[in-house]
């Protein structure tokens, strides 16, 4: 993974090297530590990462592609700009309705 590479709140700290991946990933560990875990799922962080990095999409975005993926399913989104870095793993609601 590039290093300073983070997305949404992380990419602030990388981008602007206030903090190295290492230590943002550290932080975004313990946050998710402090979550309940009813009714969440658990995404792989790393991987969030490496998928944000290589498709310069946010780490909120790539949660989700992430999510989809385990599920062996497409993301639903109206976001063009997401379908566009992620045109394999996202569908549009229009192209999801006619399936």
């Amino acid at each position: 993974m590039p290093g300073g590479c983070i997305g949404t709140w992380g990419n602030r700290y990388s981008r602007q090297t206030i903090h190295p991946v290492a230590e943002v990933l550290e932080i975004q560990r313990r946050a998710v530590g402090l979550l309940p875990p009813a009714n969440t799922h658990r995404v792989d962080m790393e991987q969030t990462l490496a998928i944000a990095c290589q498709e310069n999409i946010s780490t909120y975005d790539a949660r989700f592609i992430v999510l989809a993926r385990s599920c062996r399913t497409k993301l639903i989104t109206e976001d063009s700009r997401l379908r566009s870095a992620c045109p394999e793993d996202t569908l549009s609601l229009k192209h999801a309705l006619a399936r």
